[in-house]
């Protein structure tokens, strides 16, 4: 299966983290990295995401410039989540060929880390909007993935 692992864009301030809307230079980096992952042939598939926000409002314009289907909040994506339990959204997973997750550093660079080198001490630093996608052949005993590409608004 293919993973696209997608950190949430630019946000602003807010009383309360959970309501942190994308800023206008966000929505732009975000709709950038989309139209670059459309390109890639991330389409398709349904855009799960924290319940967030700032994930949510990234999530709709992924699905949105991908032409994917729907975008589906799961609160185990929240700020905060551990490896094993994004883990175990993956294998809920684990029949799609594609899954795109929208979510939150630290937690999607511990993931991805993980996936990448088979440990949770090293993460993979995301930016604010970055994507990387992932090759999963296997996700126990370890995983088995290949890191196929990484692309941050920075680059486009």
């Amino acid at each position: 299966m293919r993973v696209v692992l997608m950190r949430h864009g630019r946000a602003g301030d807010a009383p309360v983290d959970e309501e942190r809307a994308l800023t206008e230079a966000g929505r732009e980096g975000v709709v950038k990295v989309a139209r670059r992952l459309a390109s890639l042939g991330v389409t398709g598939a349904a855009v799960h995401c924290s319940p967030y926000r700032r994930t949510t409002e990234t999530a709709a314009i992924v699905s949105q410039e991908t032409v994917s289907g729907a975008v589906l909040p799961d609160p185990r994506l929240a700020s905060g989540a551990t490896v094993d339990l994004l883990i175990r959204v993956l294998e809920s997973h684990a029949r799609s060929p594609l899954v795109v997750l929208v979510g939150h550093m630290p937690d999607l660079g511990v993931l991805a880390g993980w996936l990448a080198w088979g440990t949770r001490s090293r993460v993979i630093e995301m930016p604010v909007g970055a994507a990387v996608q992932f090759t999963v052949e296997s996700l126990h005993p370890e995983a088995k993935a290949v890191m196929d590409w990484m692309i941050t608004p920075q680059d486009l």
